[in-house]
Order: structure tokens, then sequence, then C-alpha cells
């Protein structure tokens, strides 16, 4: 009878074991989930920021040097100002 009796609670623990096992993979798997998103969304953030700096960088130099007057009245003549 003893017998018995530690061979379900053998069962039991290995089935315990098994249901750890089975929900700390879970998360792991979430954790590098989560990370892998958290990594996508900071290489696009970068990538959109180096756009913009590029973008700035460009408005500034056009705003270094401003159309001449003449260049101005030809634009609006012709409407594209």
């Amino acid at each position: 009878m003893w017998a018995l009796i530690v061979a379900r609670l053998a069962e039991f623990a290995l089935a315990v074991i098994s249901v750890i096992k089975s929900v700390s993979a879970a998360i792991m798997q979430w954790q590098a989930i989560d990370l892998g998103e958290t990594k996508g969304r900071a290489e696009s953030e970068a990538a959109h920021a180096e756009v913009a700096r590029q973008a700035g960088d460009e408005m500034q130099t056009i705003a270094e040097r401003p159309a001449s007057r003449d260049e101005i009245i030809k634009r609006l003549e012709e409407g594209s100002a």
C-alpha cells in the first residue's frame, strides 16, 4: 500500500514539475517577444529620428541661404512660390 502511495506522489510530483516547466517556458517566450518588440520599436524610432534630423539639416541649409529678391519675384510670377 505504501508503495502505491509513493508511486502516486511521484507521478503527481512529475506532473507539477512538468507544469512548472511549461509555465516558465511560456514566460521566457513572452519576455523574448516583448524584448524583440521593444528592440524593433527602438530601431524604428531611431530611423525616424535620423530622417527628421536630415530634414532639419536640409531646412537649415535652405534657411541659411535665402532666395534673392529677383528669384522670389520670378517664382511669384511663375506661381511656384
